[in-house]
């Protein structure tokens, strides 16, 4: 399986990509993609997004999600993220947004 992941990321997670658990993930994952009975989310091309986004040196703070959004076409490899044309936006991400704004009297840039 093609990574096509960002060369910073790529450099620091090297040696975990050859432990034997990734490689067995790996092969696991290519199977299921392949598998046209299979419904796999996000789309192959979009695994890592979030570390394509960015430089390794850029980076402040990852939230890791434990799923990605379970309907065609609103997974994007992001943690709680959906594509712009999405509507109406998941209820995990409204509650994100509501505590942001809360917490930081940010005004809301969407609607929801």
């Amino acid at each position: 399986m093609n990574l096509n992941l960002n060369v910073s990321w790529s450099e620091k997670l090297q040696s975990e990509f050859q432990q034997p658990y990734f490689l067995q993930l790996t092969d696991f994952l290519t199977q299921e993609y392949q598998d046209k009975n299979t419904r796999i989310l996000p789309p192959k091309e979009q695994i890592f997004n979030a570390l394509n986004a960015c430089d390794f040196e850029d980076i402040k703070v990852v939230i890791v999600g434990q799923d990605p959004y379970p309907t065609l076409g609103h997974a994007n490899g992001l943690a709680f993220s959906l594509n712009p044309q999405v509507y109406p936006l998941a209820k995990s991400l409204v509650n994100i947004f509501k505590e942001v704004m809360t917490d930081t009297g940010a005004e809301a840039s969407h609607k929801w």
